[in-house]
């Protein structure tokens, strides 16, 4: 366990350094730490040598970038080919967009574990939705939630977008329950 931490020690020091060079990882709410222990992929990671983690903070980052700046995941690929290119060592698995969106998956459910974890300390919650109808013709709802945080502030954050089954009361009550957990 004590290597394992001082892996997760080295990508966080890592993951600092490389997001003063991207400006992608300044989000207070992300949490390289919280990622690399409790999520599979995270865990996974954790075992694995100093030269191989250096990479994947790498991937990480520009993973972390992508979203942040809200663009394709078919960027991802082109950048890391452009890194190699650069001198960066990045190895060649882990470099499609598929391992992105894995990638950026994994950063959205701490993300939101995170959400959770403040919505159940809040005395006070509230929920908003917008729903809307996309091309394939399925309900989507967009959550939203507004609650008083540790400190006494009102945080308002978006929780998740989610399919809808049925867009009644008792459908997206259901939905509320399924996501949120409260």
């Amino acid at each position: 366990m004590l290597a394992n931490m001082t892996t997760v020690q080295q990508w966080s020091k890592e993951l600092d350094r490389l997001g003063c060079k991207y400006g992608a990882t300044t989000n207070p709410d992300y949490d390289i730490k919280s990622i690399l222990t409790s999520t599979p992929l995270g865990k996974a990671f954790a075992s694995v040598t100093t030269e191989e983690s250096n990479r994947f903070v790498k991937l990480f980052d520009v993973a972390y970038m992508l979203a942040k700046k809200e663009m394709p995941f078919t960027k991802y690929p082109a950048i890391v080919e452009l890194e190699k290119r650069h001198g960066v060592s990045l190895g060649s698995t882990y470099g499609t967009e598929h391992k992105c969106q894995e990638f950026t998956n994994t950063f959205g459910d701490c993300l939101q574990d995170d959400t959770l974890d403040e919505i159940r300390a809040s005395r006070f919650v509230t929920v908003s939705l917008d729903g809307s109808t996309d091309s394939s013709v399925q309900e989507k709802e967009m959550i939203y939630v507004t609650f008083i945080n540790a400190d006494g502030h009102p945080k308002c954050k978006f929780f998740c977008l989610a399919d809808c089954s049925d867009a009644t009361s008792i459908g997206i009550q259901t939905l509320l329950m399924e996501r949120c957990a409260i």
